[in-house]
């Protein structure tokens, strides 16, 4: 993951704030969720990784991406 994440222009780190479902693909088990998201944590704050933090109900948090994509647009414009 670290290696390669030059290539992305954008990162998006999606905090669990939901319930989980079982909808027979994703785990269910709270512990685990907790762990790999701590372990998330880790990787984006101690590495030079500029990452945006979406929070919110499910529309909140695609405005956030609309937004964070229209930013990176502009700053895309800008530099050129």
């Amino acid at each position: 993951m670290l290696k390669t994440i030059g290539v992305y222009d954008l990162v998006f780190y999606i905090k669990p704030e939901f319930e989980l479902v079982p909808d027979g693909v994703r785990s269910i088990d709270s512990t685990y969720q907790k762990e790999i998201d701590e372990i998330l944590q880790f990787l984006l704050n101690t590495n030079p990784i500029d990452y945006h933090l979406l929070t919110g109900d499910v529309q909140t948090r695609l405005d956030q991406i609309d937004q964070a994509i229209e930013q990176k647009q502009m700053e895309i414009r800008y530099d050129s």
